[in-house]
């Protein structure tokens, strides 16, 4: 018998129980640490865009996605339980991320004894792979549970051959099918599983020794695809036919080994340049693990290290050997495979000749590990797309008769997620020229792929994803410039749907930028903002508040606009404001309006550069009208009566304001008096 199977025999005492639930707790303590502090980033959105339909509706969507919908089904009950904070959408993932440390380290326990789970169960507790995936609201934790969980009946089903025990075939199969229902990168696990029972038997095969009977094995396979028969057109379908557009590259053997070994060892969040001797120690460690065990096997026993190395490495290589055919490789999808890993690894660790050179193994591995969680949470370079971030600053800035373009499918979800104020209306851009009634709030119009494939959505009218053409998207881009001053553009992934840059370089040529702000994360996001040709004009416009009152000599308020129906303490008053510069400035003034009662005291005011910080007032030409559209929030607990609104111009550097000229429109020198009654009720 085996040096390994001799230790694990052995029952686990009251000390081994406290280290274990030690290891536990600090698992859980990283994992919990800083959850949902980070912007929740495209992929975790549709999570929660799906899970808040309808099942019915959830179950239509996802068969038009690349994803089956088990997840999202428990993550649409958890949000009714939970509710939809960011902390609590992902506690669902950390939930299973948690639940891989017993089973790692009962796995551990039963194979090679106590001593080895409990490293082994360490080791994945404070594995940055592992920490970031626990903190994401997708999928993986689950699916990685359910692969270590099919790993536990499978050796179960081995060590008890001539496969005698039903409920660990039961096991088997329920964890594989539910595994399908969660990631379809499953099936690469399940594939790794048919090549090394297969290969085990042609192995006995060939050495004359006692076969046993393929048949149980291939009956489990049928009950899984059986269990999973419901769901297998539709996934067929978005393997033959996907219906998103392509963003995967090919991605070469070194590279995707690169990236692996590192995620694997040390997570995504290390540059494996700078770490390379410990990933050099991480794959020694991992290679004397797993020849110690081969070595330690009687007979045909080898199976089970094979099966552990198998689990982890073997659906890798089909990942790369398939994506000779279609890019298939993304570093996120090896965690679904990755326990077992930590299980060699630990072996490794305790075959050290020396105590000092296990406790200095450890401690490196540990170090660099702390390293990579700390680049996780503050290195900017490791951060979360900021959806956050750019959506409060967009929000913040958004305005009546505004419109916000955003990639269809790619940016929306996050859009819907983060955005607090009312939508008029949503859908594709192309559709917007038949949309009559704008209603109140904003116009949020999805644009497509352009030369994309005619297949994408599968020619649903409701799907994220459709194909459009230039011209279609110029004409439709006309539309939206005819009826809405200023145009913004939430810009993320656009390089997949618009890969040549036409609809940026129409923006530039038919727009005026006047905002661009870059925000955190890998994907370059950023929110811009256009003037249309709706927005500036030579000339006075015909506008319902006239004014036509001169400052300093240098600029003239020609009118506003301003709604007439009551408002509510609390909300938010929307006016624009008509600017024309009658000299060149060489200031960039700021404008300030102000909420003022009856007896002049001053209720609420608002101050911010007029238009952008891309088209200060320096930049304006003489002679041209320009519509600056501005927001002033009433204070809650304002009584209700009628109040007047004022506004001023000022250089912010010097504290001067510019002074009203015409003694009609002046209050207090330096405030031009619009007279324009608001209603608080």
């Amino acid at each position: 018998m085996s040096h390994f199977t001799e230790r694990a025999k052995k029952g686990i005492s009251g000390q081994h129980l406290v280290i274990f639930l030690l290891i536990l707790l600090a698992g859980f303590a990283l994992r919990l640490y800083r959850l949902g502090y980070q912007s929740l980033w495209y992929d975790e959105t549709v999570s929660i865009l799906l899970a808040r339909k309808s099942l019915a509706a959830l179950t239509a969507h996802t068969a038009g996605d690349i994803h089956p919908p088990l997840y999202y089904y428990l993550l649409h009950f958890w949000i009714r339980l939970a509710g939809s904070s960011e902390f609590s959408l992902a506690f669902l993932s950390l939930a299973f991320g948690v639940l891989l440390i017993p089973l790692l380290f009962y796995l551990g326990r039963r194979l090679y004894g106590v001593r080895i789970g409990l490293l082994g169960a360490l080791l994945l507790a404070l594995s940055p792979f592992n920490l970031w995936y626990s903190q994401e609201v997708r999928m993986y934790t689950l699916g990685a549970s359910l692969g270590l969980i099919s790993l536990l009946f499978l050796l179960r089903l081995i060590k008890s051959q001539p496969w005698p025990r039903r409920g660990y075939w039961a096991g088997y199969i329920l964890a594989s099918a539910l595994g399908l229902y969660i990631l379809y990168y499953y099936a690469f696990l399940l594939l790794a599983q048919n090549l090394m029972v297969i290969g085990w038997w042609l192995a006995r095969w060939v050495k004359g020794k006692q076969r046993f009977s393929l048949q149980p094995w291939v009956s489990s396979q049928v009950g899984i695809l059986l269990l999973y028969l419901p769901w297998l057109p539709i996934a067929f379908r978005q393997a033959a036919n996907p219906p998103v557009p392509p963003w995967r590259t090919f991605t070469g053997f070194a590279q995707a080994g690169v990236e692996s070994w590192t995620a694997l060892s040390f997570g995504q969040s290390v540059d494996p340049k700078i770490v390379w001797p410990l990933l050099l120690l991480a794959l020694t460690l991992f290679v004397l693990g797993l020849f110690s065990l081969f070595r330690a096997q009687v007979s045909d026993s080898w199976f089970v290290p094979l099966s552990l190395a198998g689990h982890t490495l073997l659906p890798i290589l089909l990942i790369y050997l398939f994506s000779l055919i279609v890019p298939l490789f993304h570093v996120r999808y090896v965690f679904t495979y990755s326990p077992p890993f930590y299980l060699l690894l630990a072996v490794g660790l305790s075959q050290l000749p020396r105590k000092s050179l296990v406790a200095l193994s450890l401690l490196l591995i540990l170090g660099a590990s702390a390293y990579s969680i700390y680049n996780f949470h503050f290195d900017p370079l490791y951060v979360s797309d900021d959806h956050r971030g750019a959506v409060e600053y967009l929000e913040e800035r958004l305005r009546s008769k505004d419109a916000v373009l955003i990639n269809a499918g790619y940016a929306y979800p996050t859009f819907l997620y983060y955005y607090e104020g009312p939508i008029a209306w949503r859908g594709r851009l192309v559709n917007y020229q038949d949309v009559a009634d704008m209603g109140e709030g904003t116009m949020v119009l999805q644009t497509g792929s352009i030369g994309g494939q005619a297949t994408l959505g599968w020619g649903n009218p409701n799907s994220d994803f459709y194909a459009t053409t230039e011209e279609e998207t110029a004409r439709s881009l006309e539309e939206v410039f005819s009826r809405h001053p200023r145009v913004w553009v939430f810009r993320i992934y656009d390089t997949v749907t618009d890969p040549e840059g036409f609809m940026r370089r129409w923006l530039e040529e038919h727009g005026r930028k006047f905002e661009d702000q870059l925000f955190a994360g890998q994907s370059f996001m950023r929110v811009q903002g256009f003037l249309t040709h709706a927005d500036s004009i030579y000339g006075i416009p015909d506008l319902p508040h006239p004014v036509g009152v001169g400052l300093g000599g240098k600029v003239r308020l020609e009118g506003f606009e301003a709604g007439a129906a009551p408002l509510r303490a609390g909300g938010a008053l929307d006016l624009a404001l008509y600017w024309r510069a009658t000299q060149r400035l060489d200031i960039d003034y700021h404008v300030v309006l102000y909420l003022v009662d009856a007896e002049g005291e001053v209720l609420a005011q608002t101050d911010e550069m007029p238009l952008g910080s891309l088209y200060l007032t320096s930049r304006w030409k003489v002679g041209e009208v320009l519509r600056e559209p501005v927001r002033l929030e009433i204070p809650k607990g304002t009584p209700g009566g009628e109040y007047t609104l004022q506004v001023a111009i000022y250089d912010l550097a010097s504290g001067q304001f510019l002074p009203v000229e015409d003694e009609q429109w002046r209050a207090d020198g330096e405030r031009v008096r619009l007279g324009s009654v608001v209603y608080v009720k």
